[in-house]
């Protein structure tokens, strides 16, 4: 597939900061005993993504912290494209965690 332009990956402005098109995992990490690859083996749109692999438990997750982005009072929508290639079906969860005052 093609890259798409700019403008239609970053509707919202940050967006583009984490995505993995230059081949690495850019701002995420990882949570927990797991490992975070950017690969061309599957994506959604360009040409990279990222794969999780090794979680040893359900809380393990990719995260990124949007701290510096974030302005309080404003609204975000948060999206993702999930590919799951077990057989088995599984549950996915985003979650917001606001760590102001820790």
């Amino acid at each position: 597939p093609s890259m798409p332009d700019e403008g239609e990956i970053e509707p919202f402005g940050i967006p583009y900061l984490f995505n993995f098109e230059d081949g690495t995992i850019n701002n995420w990490a990882p949570q927990g005993g797991l490992t975070l690859i950017a690969t061309n083996e599957q994506a959604h749109t360009g040409f990279y993504s990222m794969k999780v692999a090794d979680r040893t438990a359900t809380w393990n997750a990719p995260v990124v912290d949007i701290t510096d982005f974030a302005k309080n009072g404003e609204e975000y929508r948060l999206s993702a494209w999930i590919y799951n290639d077990s057989e088995a079906e599984q549950n996915i969860k985003m979650t917001a965690k606001n760590t102001i005052g820790e």
